[in-house]
């Protein structure tokens, strides 16, 4: 039959109670024991909180158990060891062991706890209280197992601060492991020994305060303790099965650290081996590569700006058909003139010479506008040097006939001669894309007097052309994007005009290429490095 707990009810005479003392070598030691096994404990749950399969879960968890709930069994018999009363003391074998089941499954359910990287108010408090239960019932069940030539009684008001102690220590123990473990990885060794000290605080305490409730009184009669083991040889016994389950727990946390980082670092090197060979193999073949993507990246530049050429194709020959329109009329009149001279009689020598003379001079005309158109479309091989002013009268005796028939204004302002380096028909290019571009905004926008005003400059070394017109600007949102390839707000546009133009300007000669709003309308600005003095 188990034994109750029994109360006092008021406090006994001096002269009926036996009077224990305590070796302090002993409490020192069971202290100890329950400090390294929450140590213990608390690093296994470490390993729990790292296993990948149920099976190795649950195989730390019983390890940490074990270590723990062993811990603090042997704890409390250190304890009754080092407190030495004037009777015969004998324990019940049975209900000495089954005293260590309370403790070991609330540390199993502990544990489980601290094992999540992250617990609830609720949780931390609930797993403090089956904690400090389970060490309050594991120390009276062993309490109950003494059989002595006393009768055993406990205070009440102790006995319930030993569980509230015992319950209180555990929830901070739990708090410190959650609350310093933000700290990160170098400092996890602290973490576990505050909570380790904390915790075997609780045990310890709750053990002390309990016995401080406990009181011996004298029998009148001697209790039968036959069949019960010698305390001494108890103690020591259970002392060497839990330091040694503690050390085992340790030592295989310790190893089971080894082999991940082992593991680990045979991963790593396989990685950084494999990463070596594929360095090694792209260092071989780099030169190669790289010749190869610049060779591309010059065939792509240069079918760029030859579909650029095409797409302003249509803008020449509308130039040209422009240009050749007054010829063409001058010649149908002299045509008309040689006709009624001829059928009047009145064709003589020196209206014949005069009538040839006009229409070499037209068909002249015609024979220049097809070379500037030639020479337009005519592929630059090499850099020279050239004038800016040059190019851009060039550009215009294209473009002039179309600005006149849409009634375009166009004004420059070129100053002196502005020699730069380069290539001249990629910027007269540019020069005519930018222009076309500024007469296109001006239809659009439906303005007139349509007006393009052009500066030529040198400027801190740079050779400046700006281009302003009044075709209500270029919208904020669209500015930012009007360099890049295929953008394009024309309906039948290529989008590739102004893309081809800053590269250019910026790949080709070094320069660069800006467009701002200005008062009515928009401004672009090339920038080309100056030639050299010879």
């Amino acid at each position: 039959m188990l034994p109750t707990l029994q109360f006092l009810t008021q406090t006994p005479e001096y002269s009926l109670l036996y009077i224990g003392t305590y070796n302090p070598v002993l409490v020192g030691v069971s202290i100890l024991i329950a400090v390294f096994a929450s140590y213990a404990a608390l690093d296994v749950a470490g390993q729990f909180n790292q296993a990948s399969s149920r099976a190795a879960k649950a195989l730390w968890l019983a390890v940490g158990s074990l270590a723990m709930g062993g811990g603090i069994w042997a704890m409390h018999f250190i304890g009754m060891l080092s407190f030495n009363l004037p009777c015969g003391v004998r324990y019940d074998p049975l209900l000495t062991l089954l005293s260590m089941v309370p403790g070991i499954l609330a540390s199993g359910v502990a544990l489980h706890l601290i094992s999540h990287p992250s617990i609830t108010q609720r949780q931390l408090i609930g797993g403090g209280i089956l904690l400090g239960a389970g060490i309050g019932t594991m120390h009276y069940s062993g309490m109950a197992a003494m059989r002595m030539d006393a009768l055993l009684r406990y205070e009440p008001a102790l006995f319930g601060l030993s569980i509230a102690v015992a319950v209180v220590l555990a929830v901070l123990a739990l708090w410190i492991k959650f609350r310093l473990q933000a700290l990160g990885k170098r400092y996890q060794w602290l973490v576990r020994t505050g909570s380790s000290v904390v915790m075997g605080a609780a045990i310890s305490g709750m053990h002390y305060i309990a016995m401080g409730a406990a009181y011996f009184l004298r029998p009148g009669e001697t209790t039968d303790a036959s069949g019960a083991f010698d305390p001494t040889f108890l103690a020591i016994a259970v002392t060497v099965v839990t330091g040694l389950l503690i050390a085992l727990a340790l030592v295989a946390t310790i190893a089971h650290r080894h082999i991940e980082l082992s593991r680990k670092m045979a991963t790593l090197i396989g990685e950084l081996n494999h990463s070596q060979r594929e360095l090694q193999k792209l260092n071989s073949t780099l030169e190669q590569r790289v010749a190869e993507e610049v060779k591309r990246s010059r065939s792509k530049d240069q079918m760029l700006i030859q579909q650029s050429r095409l797409a302003a194709m249509g803008e020449m020959v509308h130039n040209i058909a422009h240009q050749w329109r007054q010829p063409l009329n001058a010649l149908a009149i002299l045509l008309g003139n040689l006709k009624d001279a001829y059928h009047h009689q009145e064709l003589d020598e020196k209206t014949l010479d005069t009538l040839m003379e006009d229409s070499r001079r037209l068909i002249k005309k015609m024979s220049t506008t097809i070379d500037d158109f030639r020479d337009f479309f005519r592929a630059d091989k090499e850099t020279v040097t050239f004038d800016l002013c040059r190019i851009y009268q060039d550009t215009i005796r294209i473009l002039s006939a179309s600005l006149n028939h849409h009634q375009v204004q166009i004004s420059g302002d070129l100053g002196e001669q502005v020699l730069v380096s380069g290539y001249p028909n990629e910027f007269a290019q540019v020069l005519l894309n930018l222009l076309s571009n500024a007469k296109d905004a001006i239809l659009e926008n439906q303005i007139f007097p349509g007006c393009i005003a052009v500066t030529i400059r040198a400027e801190n070394g740079m050779g400046v052309i700006r281009i302003r017109d009044n075709g209500g600007g270029i919208p904020e949102a669209v500015l930012p994007k009007i360099f890049d390839p295929y953008f394009t707000t024309k309906d039948k546009g290529s989008g590739i005009g102004l893309y081809m133009s800053e590269m250019i300007i910026k790949g080709n000669m070094g320069g660069a290429i800006e467009a701002c709003n200005v008062e009515g309308g928009a401004e672009f600005s090339v920038f080309c490095p100056l030639a050299a003095s010879p």
